[in-house]
């Protein structure tokens, strides 16, 4: 890759708020996805949430609308996500003094009630609009007389950038394979936005007794472990709610692999050709039941391989 003069220092914010985003397309609520953190004064996440029903609610899902006003449902049915993520930092004995609240949304009146209490001291966020609402504008005038400070993030760019930067990586990665046909890398990232694994198509353990095979295609797809599969098996922790980056979409025997680890997002770059359309039918389909979100990136810009080594470096904010 061509090196540029410009350099990436993502911010414990941006890498933070990604992670709400990631969390808020956790929701089932049809009608508004939220996700937020509380994160104390290490920078360290303390305590998660997306909107969702009480626990108890079979699977999470929400009750049934069939007796109730549409306008009245979602308030008094789903829990402000604002809530769950400080009752999870709560459960967990966390300090939430001095602590920052980001979250996707503007948190309403009820949300601000809680967060003053608790001692956090700021809020970070990303959308606000319906801010003209009352339940709104009584929240950011609760917030602004006991001095919490209400920040909005300014853009989203970097958190895109974020992805195409892992994709950089991926395809950093894959140069180390031997394949002479094609060259497949893959990167997981946990659900903390750690990096914590990496592969690339090769053969087992890359004992040097299987060289042989990497000229004869037929001999060579009998034996050669998959990018995904690396990647996973190298990987150092929990990869519950994971997200697993791949420079070619995944076959269905890595797609198998994916679903029983708990993986929940897959980014991938280029599609597979045309004879391959029943196989990756097959994944899409198996990535669909087990509910796991796909999104297509492509690193269309020149990005060093520094700024590729800066960057995973900074994503991890633990």
């Amino acid at each position: 890759m061509a090196t540029t003069s410009r350099t990436v220092h993502p911010t414990a914010d941006e890498a933070i708020m990604e992670h709400c985003l990631s969390l808020a397309r956790k929701s089932k609520d049809p009608k508004i996805q939220v996700g937020a953190c509380v994160v104390n004064t290490q920078d360290m996440i303390i305590g998660s949430a997306f909107n969702s029903p009480p626990n108890g609610w079979p699977g999470g899902s929400l009750p049934s609308t069939k007796n109730l006003p549409s306008e009245h449902f979602y308030g008094l049915y789903v829990c402000p996500t604002e809530q769950i993520a400080i009752a999870n930092a709560m459960a967990a004995n966390a300090t939430l003094e001095k602590c920052t609240l980001y979250t996707t949304h503007f948190p309403c009146n009820e949300s601000a009630k809680l967060i003053i209490q608790t001692g956090i001291k700021k809020i970070v966020y990303l959308n606000d609009e319906h801010k003209e609402l009352r339940k709104f504008t009584v929240a950011r005038e609760m917030l602004n007389t006991v001095g919490i400070e209400c920040e909005k993030f300014s853009s989203s760019d970097k958190i895109v950038l974020k992805n195409e930067i892992i994709m950089a990586f991926c395809e950093k990665v894959s140069r180390n394979s031997k394949d002479p046909k094609k060259k497949v890398g893959a990167c997981v990232v946990n659900a903390q936005g750690q990096a914590i694994g990496w592969g690339f198509n090769d053969m087992p353990q890359s004992h040097e007794d299987f060289n042989k095979y990497w000229e004869n295609r037929e001999e060579k797809l009998l034996r050669v472990c998959h990018a995904e599969l690396n990647a996973i098996v190298n990987s150092k922790g929990s990869l519950k709610n994971a997200k697993l980056y791949c420079t070619w979409f995944p076959c269905n025997i890595c797609a198998q692999l994916i679903v029983n680890t708990g993986i929940k997002e897959v980014f991938y770059d280029q599609e597979l050709g045309p004879k391959w359309a029943k196989m990756m039918n097959a994944s899409k389909e198996m990535f669909s039941v087990a509910e796991i979100k796909l999104k297509q990136v492509t690193p269309k810009m020149d990005i060093s391989d520094q700024e590729i080594n800066d960057f995973m470096s900074k994503i991890t904010f633990q």
